[in-house]
């Protein structure tokens, strides 16, 4: 390994070929005036405040991010600034040519990622710093230890990495020139060979597919107009930044989440694997309430009937859209963290305890009730709801100990608050489900029917602004930017139906934004965390059947990318769908 000169920093080697003050970004297109760039020598990240950031791109995720270990940080980084500068002396005094193509930083952020992954599995393998020192044996295991341990389309980026190591090795720092492990081989033959598994994007199935549209309809031909006027008439009072109903007061637990939640050093734990009854990169919800309760409940994110579970999820999934707060963890870890939280604290009290927790309640005129809203619950409208004042009165999340039907001390219990209702000595607020989370799930519809119906990308929808609809040849379209790797190209159109052009309508309506149609609620932020919405949406629709009426969508990977793939598959298999798909996306991939 070529040792450090005395320029370097302790911990940090030297490139023998890119000095440190060399600025990363100059060749890079959509420079945003007056905002300096990093530089090669910075070796903790590389940001992209100085180019302008796409829309479906979050402040976190625009950034190349590097390994810890000093020979990999080095070697990414070295990687990463070839991609960025294809035209450099360097190499072309080296003879590498590698097209006029200039990489975006979402695809060197990526490879930074891959090459991070390789070399923690060779530290751990005790690989040679030396590359030169490898076998192609050795090569083939790593990607052997990806095909075992993730998807297709990870093994073939890692093929990719490996092959990017190959083309720069004449000007890499620590090694000579490789030889390609693979020769004649593409990298999906590669990583089909490795993964033994079919390496297209996959598709939605139709079991899932058919009801998660006539579910995001419904939202955008039934449900918008009364969302989005309750959103006017409510629009001087809502606040978007804390979605807890303030009239309502909240619970201790509502409390203990927030204060979590604001903790920058809080991180949201996800699965790093998938099962029948969670996704893979979900969160674990059952260790984060016992992190949030201090292990007093694993229950406060459970789903069901006119609790505030759902909501919570909201508001989890809206901090990691916005700050990226999460850590990935294995079954062992999870199982470790949980056994050192305590026994779950009893929630249980005596009867007479709980007669004077209401009655001290109630006698207080300024606490709210809560009942049931108009058409809220078939033929209830004015009754108390329980399950929440229930909450409300023990600060826990409700467990129906207080109001159960089941016991003569309850019914008297439910009397007591029914004859304090009919005084009118207490405030009275009609309780729907939250007006922010039915925001968010009209949002995710009308992102899930555009992607469904249009075969635009995940940073194609996101950049859809305002009066996008258009005429093409003839044809109701959509206009917006095609970005594939380089943001200043320019506008393209997508041939749309009538449904789609009605849903871009009530986006238009529902956006708070000046100029884009899908952006964070009631902020001026671009862009939404669309795997966020989907599964959200999908977790709504499947909760809350028995007040909307619509079907269940069944379990199932869908994301952004999925979309097209499937509308593609649809289309072509209808009259003259090859040329319908070849016109509408062939010439645009």
């Amino acid at each position: 390994m070529t040792a450090p000169t005395s320029a370097a920093a302790p911990g940090r080697l030297a490139s023998r070929t890119f000095a440190d003050d060399e600025p990363v970004y100059t060749a890079m297109s959509g420079q945003l005036p007056g905002v300096a760039g990093p530089v090669f020598g910075r070796v903790d990240e590389w940001p992209c405040d100085c180019l302008r950031r796409p829309a479906n791109r979050k402040p976190h995720e625009w950034k190349c991010s590097f390994p810890l270990d000093p020979v990999w940080n080095l070697r990414a980084r070295e990687v990463a600034f070839c991609m960025l500068n294809p035209h450099h002396r360097a190499l072309r005094d080296a003879g590498i040519f590698p097209g006029r193509k200039i990489w975006s930083p979402a695809t060197a952020r990526k490879e930074c990622i891959c090459l991070a992954t390789l070399g923690a599995w060779a530290v751990k393998e005790g690989m040679p710093d030396d590359l030169q020192m490898w076998a192609t044996e050795d090569w083939q295991g790593y990607i052997d230890h990806r095909a075992s341990s993730t998807g297709p389309e990870s093994v073939r980026s890692a093929v990719g990495a490996v092959r990017r190591l190959v083309r720069y090795s004449g000007i890499l720092t620590g090694t000579g020139v490789l030889e390609d492990p693979w020769p004649g081989k593409t990298d999906s033959e590669v990583a089909k060979l490795a993964a033994s598994d079919n390496l297209s994007t996959p598709s939605i199935p139709p079991e899932v597919w058919w009801p998660l549209l006539r579910a995001a309809w419904a939202y955008i031909d039934r449900f918008s107009a009364d969302i989005l006027d309750r959103r006017d008439r409510e629009r001087d009072r809502l606040t978007m930044q804390d979605p807890s109903p303030r009239g309502l007061g909240a619970g201790s637990t509502d409390s203990q989440l927030q204060q979590w939640l604001a903790d920058p050093a809080n991180l949201v734990p996800l699965n790093s694997y998938g099962s029948r009854s969670q996704s893979k990169g979900a969160p674990i919800w059952a260790l984060l309430s016992r992190s949030i309760t201090g292990g007093a409940s694993k229950k406060i994110f459970e789903i069901g009937r006119a609790k505030q579970g759902v909501m919570r999820r909201s508001e989890v999934l809206r901090m990691i859209e916005e700050t990226g707060r999460v850590e990935t963890l294995d079954p062992p870890e999870v199982r470790r963290r949980v056994s050192q939280f305590p026994a779950q604290v009893s929630l249980k009290r005596s009867r007479q305890s709980l007669d004077d927790t209401l009655h001290r309640w109630l006698a207080d005129p300024t606490n709210v009730i809560p009942v049931h809203a108009n058409g809220s619950v078939v033929d209830r409208a004015g009754e108390p709801v329980w399950s929440r004042l229930e909450e409300l009165v023990l600060e826990t999340p409700g467990q129906m100990s207080l109001f159960n039907t089941t016991s003569q001390a309850s019914q008297l219990r439910r009397e007591a608050v029914l004859h304090v209702l009919a005084m009118g000595t207490h405030q009275v607020v009609s309780y729907e489900r939250k007006l922010i989370l039915e925001l968010h799930m009209l949002r995710a519809a009308c992102y899930i029917f555009v992607a469904a119906l249009s075969a635009m990308r995940d940073s194609e929808i996101q950049e859809i602004q305002r009066g996008a609809l258009t005429q093409h040849y003839g044809a109701p379209a959509i206009g917006s930017r095609k970005v594939k790797g380089d943001s200043s190209t320019p506008k393209e159109n997508w041939w749309i139906i009538e449904p789609v052009a009605q849903t871009l309508a009530v986006a238009e309506r529902l956006s708070w934004h000046d100029t884009h149609l899908f952006t964070a609620l009631g902020a001026g932020r671009v862009g939404i965390k669309a795997v966020a919405d989907i599964d959200l949406f999908i977790a709504q629709v499947n909760a809350n059947r028995h007040l909307t009426g619509l079907k269940e969508i069944p379990s199932g990977r869908v994301r952004p990318h999925m979309f097209r793939r499937t509308m593609s598959i649809i289309a072509s298999q209808q009259p003259d769908g090859e040329i319908a798909v070849g016109i509408h996306v062939g010439v645009r991939t």
